[in-house]
C-alpha cells in the first residue's frame, strides 16, 4: 500500500506501548492538558464505484499531440483543477519512466517505481489496442484469452473456449467454481451494479449486441456502448464469451456448457445510465445525482464518446461543446463525479481509472495510466477522509502515492476483498496464452489499491 499506511490509525499511546522495550517515549507535558481522544479507525470502503475511461497516458511525457494524456492537459481543466486536489493520485516516478520496475524492459529505458499500469505482459512487452482483456482482468485477475473481436450472440456448441453468451457471471459447467468478482458477489448475495452508458438492454432483456450506434447507423464508427467495455458481459468465469483459444500448458480444457445460461443476473445488474435515452445524443449530461442505489462494488462505464475512446470531432463536439476525446471525459466528470461521490457515501470511494494507456508499443514501452481515488460525500457534501499519508486533512494540492506500482491485478484484488472474498476466488488451474502465472498468483502478488477511509459518521 501507500508507504507508511498500515490500514489503521495508531494513537500516541499505542505507538509508545509498541516501542517501550526499545526506548522510552517522551512524557506528555503537564501543560498539554488531557490527551486527545483516539483517532477514528481506518476501515475498508463501504461502497466502491469504479469509473473506467479509455486509452490515455498519465501525462504528456511520450508526446503532447492529440490530447492523449491527462495530467497537464488543457482539455481537462476539471480533472487538473478540482479532481486531483481532492484525491489520492497514483503518481508515476521518476517522471518520464516508461515501464514498471521488474518487468522486461524491451526497448524501454527508465523503469517506473510507482504509478498505475495495464496488466497484460508477454515476452515482447505489452499488448496494445485491446480493451476487452483489460476489462476482463479487472474482475478476474487474468484476461483468460479474451479478445476484442468476435462476440457471438448465440451458443457456439462444441467449440472450445468460445461462443458462450455471457448473460450472467457463473462457471463453465455446473460443477466448476466461480472465478470472477461478479460471480462471487452473485453467489454470496453481495449487492452490485454495472452502469453502461447507452447499453441496449434492460431489466426485461439482456443485450448481447456488440455495439450500440445511433439508430440510422449514419456514423462512420460506433459512438456509444461497446460490449468490449462491459466487464460483466465479457466475464464468463475463466472462459469469457469472446473468441479465445484453448488454455496453455498447465491448464485444463474448458468447453462451453451444453445449455445457454438464463439472463436473470444480467437483467438484474446491468443497466443504462440513469435518465439516459440510449443513443439519442452525444451531448454530456448529468446522469448521476446521488439518488441512485449502489451496491458494495459498482462499475460505471461511460460511452465511447464520454470515456475518451472516440475523438471530439467524431462525437459531434466543437468549441465550447466538447463531447468526445479528453474534453468530453473532463466535462462528463464535471457533471457526474459529485453525484457518484454521494452515491458511495462519506465512507465510500470512487476510483477513476483507465483500461489501458495510449503509448504501449508491444516492445517494452508502456506509459503509466492516470488513476485517482476520490473520497465519497454525504448528503451535505461533506467529504470522507482517505486513510493514506498526506490525505488527513487533504492538502490543497491533493495527496500522492509515489512509492508503489499498481496494475489491474491490484484492482481485481481490491474489489474481491471489498466484496468479502480473497484471491482464492480466482482461477489457479489455467495458464492462458502468453502468460506464465495464474489469475490467483497475479492477485496474490499484486498490491491492493489504497482504498481505506477514516471511519466517519454519514
Amino acid at each position: 500500500m501507500v508507504d507508511g499506511h498500515a490500514g489503521r490509525r495508531v494513537s500516541w499511546r499505542s505507538a509508545c506501548a509498541a516501542v517501550l522495550a526499545v526506548a522510552a517515549c517522551a512524557a506528555v507535558p503537564a501543560s498539554a492538558g488531557a490527551a486527545p481522544p483516539p483517532a477514528a479507525p481506518a476501515i475498508g470502503p463501504a461502497k466502491i464505484a469504479v469509473v473506467v475511461f479509455e486509452n490515455k497516458d498519465y501525462d504528456g511525457t511520450f508526446g503532447l499531440s492529440g490530447s492523449r494524456y491527462v495530467v497537464g492537459n488543457p482539455a481537462a481543466p476539471y480533472i487538473n483543477g478540482t479532481v486531483i486536489p481532492e484525491s489520492l493520485s497514483l503518481v508515476p516516478t521518476p517522471a518520464g519512466c516508461d515501464h514498471p520496475a521488474g518487468d522486461n524492459a524491451g526497448v524501454a529505458l527508465r523503469p517506473c517505481h510507482s504509478g498505475m499500469f495495464q496488466s497484460y505482459r508477454n515476452d515482447l512487452g505489452f499488448r496494445i489496442r485491446a480493451s476487452a482483456p483489460e476489462y476482463a482482468w479487472m474482475v478476474m485477475g487474468t484476461d483468460a484469452n479474451v479478445r476484442d473481436g468476435d462476440f457471438p450472440s448465440g451458443l457456439n456448441k462444441d467449440a472450445p473456449e468460445g461462443g458462450i453468451v455471457g448473460y450472467a457471471p457463473g462457471h463453465n459447467d455446473t460443477s466448476g467454481p466461480v472465478y470472477d468478482v461478479f460471480g462471487y458477489m452473485e453467489s454470496n448475495a453481495v449487492p452490485f451494479e454495472v452502469y453502461q452508458e447507452d447499453y441496449p438492454g434492460g431489466p426485461a432483456s439482456c443485450s448481447t449486441d456488440r455495439f450500440s450506434d445511433i439508430p440510422d447507423r449514419s456514423a462512420g464508427m460506433p459512438m456509444f456502448y461497446a460490449r468490449k467495455h462491459s466487464p460483466m458481459l465479457l466475464t464468463w468465469s475463466q472462459s469469457p464469451d469472446a473468441l479465445v483459444v484453448n488454455d496453455g500448458p498447465g491448464g485444463v480444457t474448458d468447453y462451453t456448457p451444453a445449455t445457454q445460461p438464463g439472463p436473470a443476473a444480467c437483467e438484474a445488474h446491468v443497466r443504462d445510465f440513469p435518465g439516459n435515452v440510449p443513443n439519442s445524443t452525444t451531448a454530456v449530461q448529468r446522469n448521476f445525482t446521488g439518488s441512485e442505489t449502489f451496491g458494495r462494488v459498482n462499475f460505471v462505464v461511460p460511452s465511447m464518446c464520454h470515456s475518451g475512446h472516440n475523438s471530439d470531432r467524431s462525437c459531434g463536439g466543437g468549441p465550447g461543446d466538447g463531447r468526445g476525446g479528453m474534453e468530453g471525459t473532463d466535462r462528463w466528470l464535471e457533471m457526474n463525479l459529485d453525484g457518484l461521490r454521494r452515491d458511495v457515501g462519506r465512507n465510500g470511494v470512487v476510483i477513476l481509472t483507465f483500461d489501458e494507456n495510449h503509448t504501449s508499443d508491444g516492445a517494452g514501452i508502456v506509459a503509466p495510466m492516470f488513476t485517482v481515488i476520490v473520497p465519497g460525500l454525504n448528503a451535505s457534501d461533506t467529504p470522507g477522509t482517505l486513510a493514506a499519508p498526506g490525505c488527513d486533512p487533504m492538502p490543497a494540492t491533493g495527496c500522492a502515492d509515489t512509492t508503489t506500482v499498481y496494475d489491474h491485478s491490484s484492482t481485481a484484488r481490491s474489489l474481491i476483498e471489498a466484496a468479502g472474498g480473497t484471491c482464492g476466488v480466482f482461477d489457479n488451474a489455467s495458464l492462458y496464452q502468453g502468460q506464465t502465472t495464474t489469475a490467483r498468483q497475479n492477485c496474490v502478488a499484486a498490491t491492493p489499491l489504497p482504498l481505506d477511509v477514516i471511519d466517519a459518521t454519514p
